[in-house]
């Protein structure tokens, strides 16, 4: 994908406005590890609220895409299956907190 952001790679955090909850850089800049281990349909059989993903299979959830990825998938909802021992510049990992 070729955009002209002043970045040549990844951008520093908070290099762009934030999105309407406040949040950023949940997609476009790198790949996200999250903890969920992935199962191709497990959304069709988990909870509502809070899913905490299936606890067994090799595979571990990626989401946010990079900045290497087409328009198409830069959504927060877009994921994907990678085995969690793979590494590359573009990946990096998702923070979360529990807020009630």
């Amino acid at each position: 994908m070729d955009v002209d952001d002043g970045h040549e790679l990844t951008a520093p955090v908070g290099s762009f406005a934030s999105n309407n909850f406040g949040l950023f850089d949940m997609a476009g800049n790198v790949d996200e590890w999250c903890n969920d281990r992935y199962h191709q349909n497990y959304y069709n059989l988990s909870l509502v609220k809070n899913p905490q993903g299936t606890i067994t299979g090799p595979d571990r959830v990626l989401r946010g895409r990079s900045f290497l990825s087409t328009s198409h998938h830069l959504t927060v909802f877009f994921r994907y299956a990678l085995d969690p021992y793979k590494d590359n510049d573009c990946y990096g990992f998702r923070c979360v907190a529990d807020i009630e």
